[in-house]
């Protein structure tokens, strides 16, 4: 097969005003631009310099090396201009610092997850717990989903011995709390602590209880 002599090496090559244009990357006259910042542009005739940005439902990736500015330059500016809700994956921390402030004073509800972080009151918090539906049909479901959920995080179900022993396990100790009484309140507020030390002495009180309970006699002569 005659392959094209023009195209012999790709036929990429960098848009024209009329292509930006027709992408919707670049705003109209007069217009402010919306969405994702994707790159900047420079026109040839008066070096004057663009955002360009991408305000439709497709997704949008950037790809450079490391410490090439893809945060400063395209990410920062996307989240101190982004109108709607957004989830952001910040393991540094660099966004949260440079953009939660403006943010939240421009009346969004910002929340710092990280489940590392063993300062109290510096990261916002999720107990699985609290999904029980506790006293009604639902909450032996609830229990059994919620020990899966723990134990096999990764996705691929509770298989092989110990992640079944493991969630038998925790399906006893919830249930058992429930039944017993116990202010779920304070076990929930305990079971979602974010420090270490704190949720060890938790668990082992847990299991020291729960031993218990089980080694009492169900039937007594």
């Amino acid at each position: 097969m005659k392959q094209d002599a023009a195209n012999l090496y790709g036929s990429a090559q960098y848009a024209e005003l009329d292509q930006i244009l027709e992408a919707g990357l670049l705003p109209p006259k007069c217009e402010r631009g919306k969405g994702v910042y994707v790159v900047g542009w420079i026109t040839p005739k008066d070096s004057q310099q663009y955002y360009l940005r991408h305000n439709e439902k497709e997704h949008v990736i950037a790809l450079a090396p490391t410490r090439s500015g893809k945060g400063v330059g395209l990410v920062v500016p996307t989240l101190l201009s982004w109108e709607h809700s957004v989830v952001v994956l910040d393991i540094k921390g660099e966004n949260w610092a440079l953009t939660s402030g403006w943010r939240h004073e421009n009346g969004h509800k910002v929340l710092r997850w990280d489940s590392t972080d063993a300062k109290e009151g510096r990261s916002a918090r999720y107990n699985p717990l609290a999904e029980i539906s506790i006293g009604t049909v639902y909450e032996t479901g609830d229990v059994m989903n919620v020990a899966t959920l723990l134990v096999g995080s990764d996705g691929k179900g509770v298989d092989g011995h110990w992640k079944q022993t493991a969630r038998s396990l925790l399906i006893g100790a919830i249930t058992h709390m429930n039944l017993r009484g116990t202010d779920m309140m304070t076990w929930r507020t305990h079971g979602s602590s974010t420090n270490i030390n704190e949720k060890e002495t938790f668990f082992m009180t847990l299991l020291a209880t729960f031993g218990k309970a089980c080694a009492t006699p169900l039937l007594s002569k």
